[in-house]
């Protein structure tokens, strides 16, 4: 939930109220689910073998995954007194709560934000993973959220924010500089929206502002015109539920119902505004899988655990990339692609034989986009598992760690969208689901290709995935697997290591 109850259990109700009378408390939320629907059809597929060398004896399995504690306290944080005045310096620039944007130009910067979305996603992914449990997030809904507090933000804080979406230092954040950053954000979203898709793809922003609550007039027709938002009047002091209930039926309805609770308990009573950004994104795959095909197989979580999970095989065209074994003969590197139909859009997984924590370590954002720029159209040999994976994050301590602090804080410059607020807590709720309906078409010509020696791609072990837009080089949705969902643990006599590093 976006305010643990234990965070307000030592207040009764009249200290809330009197808090609430001098703390404003602004709350960003993230929503965002992806739906792959998987279409198979039958094909034979030897799930314990090894298809690049079947004959190949079973052999140890691949090497301990480096574990990591995630050492972040992600306590949520109440602020408890209120903001002191603005100083004059804090005042400058104000170019956020004045202008009114005109029409659209040709964007003045491409590729402004994909850098900054991707830098993004790296720094989050290493703050949050565990090395053992599961991550998805998306990095670009806490972009879309950001930008609402960005638009209405202005010296250090417009700053911070602006350099942590990846503007880059120098630009003039002043007059017309400004507007046109907030214009180029702008359209970056809107070109994600209008990206070619064979299914359903959304991208909203909803703002929801507590009643008594002066807004500015500005930002409300700024964020209207520029983000296609309306600002929301409830009431968090006197009506905690309905605005909690409010809250989440926007996001359901946005969603399709995928996620129905993104507020489980009703938000702290001193609660002004809260930012809710959502994607939705169900796609199907260009090429179906075969049905009747999909069985129970192992899954190697480390040399001393393994799981079973439903693993679904598949030969066909697909992008990839592999990286040439080492001196030592140790397999490089492993990316798959598989295009979602009639998209612009494609699921990428990283395959890294040391692992997805120790190779996030050693590589940077333009390595990775380079590894996807390289990655090819060709037939493969792939299995993938069914998964059903769910995140609910608390972001504040994170994002502090990465630079964005100021906004946390009573000195936060808000003014622009309303006196004396700041923000107090990110959070964000991701599902991310590649199911399985099927129907029953050709098996024998796929059964031939199983071992043509066509590039082979096993995704048995942790790994990485991505949904990314190649033309608009933005990773939408993030992943890290260490036991896919749902599994079966196995007993420790079935646990039985006979995969190779692959």
């Amino acid at each position: 939930s976006v305010s643990s109850p234990s965070c307000i259990s030592s207040f009764d109700t009249p200290q809330i109220m009197l808090i609430a009378r001098v703390c404003l408390q602004v709350i960003v939320l993230c929503a965002a689910t992806a739906v792959g629907r998987v279409y198979t059809d039958r094909i034979h597929f030897p799930i314990e073998t090894d298809v690049e060398n079947p004959n190949a004896a079973p052999t140890t399995p691949p090497a301990a995954m480096p574990t990591t504690p995630l050492g972040t306290d992600l306590t949520l944080r109440q602020p408890l007194y209120p903001p002191p005045a603005a100083s004059a310096s804090a005042a400058a620039p104000q170019a956020a709560s004045s202008f009114s944007p005109p029409a659209l130009q040709k964007p003045y910067s491409p590729g402004l934000l994909d850098r900054g979305v991707n830098a993004l996603t790296l720094n989050v992914e290493t703050l949050l993973d565990d090395g053992r449990n599961n991550l998805v997030f998306s990095p670009l809904s806490i972009a879309g959220a950001l930008s609402l507090i960005l638009l209405g933000s202005a010296g250090q804080t417009l700053t911070e924010i602006a350099h942590f979406l990846g503007i880059k230092a120098g630009v003039n954040y002043a007059a017309d500089g400004t507007d046109l950053i907030h214009q180029e954000i702008a359209e970056y979203f809107r070109r994600f929206q209008a990206l070619r898709v064979g299914g359903s793809l959304r991208f909203a922003s909803g703002v929801f502002i507590q009643e008594d609550l002066k807004v500015s007039a500005v930002y409300e027709k700024n964020v209207k015109n520029l983000y296609q938002t309306e600002v929301n009047h409830i009431n968090f002091l006197q009506s905690p539920i309905e605005s909690m209930d409010r809250i989440n039926k926007w996001v359901s309805n946005r969603t399709e119902g995928s996620i129905d609770q993104l507020v489980a308990a009703p938000l702290p009573a001193q609660t002004t505004a809260v930012f809710v950004n959502v994607i939705y994104f169900d796609g199907e795959w260009q090429h179906l899988f075969p049905s009747d095909s999909t069985r129970q197989g192992n899954f190697y979580v480390s040399p001393t655990e393994t799981v079973q999970v439903q693993l679904m095989p598949n030969v066909a065209e697909a992008y990839f990339y592999q990286e040439k074994p080492s001196a030592q003969g140790a397999k490089g590197l492993k990316i798959l692609g598989l295009p979602y139909k009639n998209s612009d859009l494609a699921m990428y997984f990283i395959l890294a034989p040391q692992g997805p924590k120790a190779f996030l370590a050693g590589v940077t954002v333009d390595r990775l986009m380079d590894m996807i720029d390289n990655t090819t159209l060709q037939e493969c040999v792939y299995v993938v598992p069914k998964m059903k994976l769910e995140s609910t994050l608390l972001l504040s301590e994170p994002l502090k760690e990465m630079g964005l602090k100021n906004m946390f804080t009573p000195s936060a410059d808000l003014k622009a969208i309303a006196e004396g607020i700041w923000v107090d807590q990110v959070l964000q709720k991701v599902r991310v689901e590649v199911t399985e309906t099927g129907t029953k078409a050709v098996a024998a010509t796929m059964v031939s290709s199983v071992r043509s020696g066509k590039p082979t791609v096993r995704l048995d072990r942790p790994f990485i995935f991505m949904i990314y837009s190649r033309s608009l080089r933005a990773i939408s949705f993030w992943g890290t697997v260490y036991r896919p969902e749902p599994f079966k643990t196995l007993k420790p006599a079935l646990r039985r290591h006979r995969r190779t590093v692959s």
